[in-house]
């Protein structure tokens, strides 16, 4: 449908929707986020994120009262309480968790990220992808030792049948094996 045949009332109840799809962002920001939570902690918060390991989710049209459940590592089952307040100058997030650390875990950090994605629109999926491209980044500038060895596999043709053997030798910088 092209923009010269939608009518007031297309408009409008396209404007409609756009208004309650804003209204249904999750409130906290990626940032915010990021403060209450150490990046370790997030790190495995991802994990459980990825791997499905919320069982459970429950929250009110304003994401004031956010209740979950999920499975830890081990197949024990931990509760999330958590409440969002809006301030002058920001959020309040009262949380707990009925595991060990109660407030600070990577349980209650992957159902925050779990919102933020879910409920944030197009930001969800780029959230993933920015996220990949942080590992990446990660992953290049980590430093790694030179390997000692190397594998190599020396190919011989005998009778019509090609031979593959695998052989070690010392690594070279020049990469001369022979």
């Amino acid at each position: 449908m092209s923009a010269t045949n939608l009518s007031k009332n297309d408009l409008l109840a396209i404007f409609e929707e756009i208004k309650q799809e804003q209204a249904t962002q999750f409130p906290l920001s990626e940032r915010f986020i990021k403060q209450l939570f150490k990046p370790h902690v997030l790190s495995k918060a991802k994990e459980y994120v990825a791997n499905g390991q919320i069982n459970w989710l429950e929250h009110n049209d304003d994401f004031s009262v956010i209740d979950a459940s999920m499975f830890g590592n081990q197949g024990t089952t931990f509760s999330q309480h958590i409440e969002i307040r809006k301030l002058a100058n920001g959020f309040a997030v009262d949380r707990h968790c009925s595991c060990d650390a109660k407030a600070n875990c990577r349980h209650l950090a992957a159902v925050l990220l779990k919102l933020k994605i879910d409920h944030s629109g197009d930001y969800g999926q780029d959230y993933i992808m920015n996220d990949w491209f942080e590992e990446l980044t990660t992953l290049k500038q980590t430093q790694t030792q030179p390997a000692k060895n190397v594998l190599l596999f020396v190919l011989d043709v005998e009778n019509s049948r090609v031979i593959l053997t695998p052989k070690i030798a010392a690594f070279s910088t020049e990469h001369n094996y022979t």
